[in-house]
């Protein structure tokens, strides 16, 4: 229907959007203290750190990319462009919609199925999350962590197992999840079939993502560097307004952002 619109009323309507979700985002923000704060930043930190976030995204789609080469050769600007309206509906929407709006976009310029790329996401967390654990744990080692933390590294714990063990029957044996996933899709149960579909592509997806080891060295060393990046642009950003962080808080910082 949008398709159909002339084209400044597509316009018009982007920016009233854009406003009302600005407006829900700012309307418990303090705008005396915001604007005392933005009258001390260091706006030579403060961009040095967007450019490093913007490396972030830049480095992120390279594993994306990576690991869709065993389904198609995607291309950077679009998978760029969708990581950037990812983390825009992200910010606007907090409620978890990154991969799927990545998947969509993705999948919508490249003429592939959505649930495959989200699919190859699958693969990306579970190459991320032993990392993040990692990270965690490191961070234990500095300071006592909070009980909260240490319910995540339990529950991390159990979700890594569970995941390994998913993936090393999606890669050693897929006819055990391809089989009931027909079976569940021959059910005369209304929206069985379009469910059943969707199941099988993120299942293909997450396949053809795992069928190289050198993907997965790849992916573990492109996170660290790009962990690495978002690290420097948090700390940036932070000494933008006067706060200068040790490596205990720095770390604390980043593992409660993916937390």
């Amino acid at each position: 229907m949008l398709s159909l619109m002339h084209p400044w009323i597509r316009h018009v309507l982007g920016l009233l959007l854009a406003g009302f979700f600005l407006w829900l985002s700012m309307r418990d923000v303090d705008l005396a203290q915001l604007g005392s704060s933005l009258a001390l930043i260091s706006y030579p930190l403060f961009c040095l750190g967007g450019l490093l976030s913007l490396a972030v995204s830049a480095v992120h789609c390279t594993k994306i990319i990576i690991l869709m080469a065993g389904i198609r050769r995607i291309r950077f600007l679009s998978t760029f462009s969708a990581e950037l309206v990812s983390i825009l509906v992200d910010i606007v929407l907090p409620m978890r919609l990154q991969e799927l709006v990545r998947a969509f976009i993705i999948g919508r310029s490249e003429g592939l199925p959505a649930s495959r790329v989200l699919g190859v996401q699958v693969v990306e967390k579970a190459v991320e999350l032993p990392l993040l654990l990692g990270l965690l744990l490191l961070l234990g080692t500095a300071r006592p962590l909070p009980a909260w933390a240490m319910s995540t590294v339990y529950a991390g714990l159990g979700s890594v197992s569970l995941v390994m063990l998913v993936l090393g029957f999606v890669i050693a044996w897929p006819v055990a999840f391809e089989r009931p996933i027909r079976w569940f899709g021959r059910l005369g149960i209304p929206g069985a079939r379009p469910v059943s579909a969707l199941m099988f592509e993120v299942l293909t997806g997450m396949r053809l993502a795992s069928t190289s080891v050198g993907r997965f060295v790849a992916i573990v060393m492109i996170t660290l560097v790009e962990w690495a990046l978002l690290a420097s642009a948090l700390w940036l950003a932070v000494a933008a307004i006067g706060v200068h962080l040790g490596p205990g808080e720095l770390l604390g910082l980043l593992v409660a952002s993916f937390i």
